[in-house]
């Protein structure tokens, strides 16, 4: 017999795969572009995997979704 625990989190997993396939269904069919802005040069490794990264989303989504990295604050600085 299971607790009121295991119904719960049992449950919580099932709408949370119920709301990934719903998304999944209605996701728009026009590409999305996303900023990320760090504070840092270009050379810097952080950099170089927010890079890599933005790369694996845009092949992974086929371009439907794009990530533009913006360093050395161009977006403005970590106290604004």
């Amino acid at each position: 017999m299971m607790s009121r625990n295991a119904y719960r989190f049992r449950g919580g997993w099932m709408l949370l795969i119920a709301l990934m396939a719903w998304i999944g269904l209605a996701a728009p069919s026009e590409a999305a572009t996303f900023k990320l802005g760090h504070v840092l040069p270009p050379a810097h490794n952080w950099h170089v995997a927010a890079t890599g990264f933005a790369d694996e989303v845009k092949a992974a989504t086929q371009g439907r979704v794009e990530i533009k990295i913006f360093p050395n604050s161009q977006l403005g600085s970590e106290t604004a």
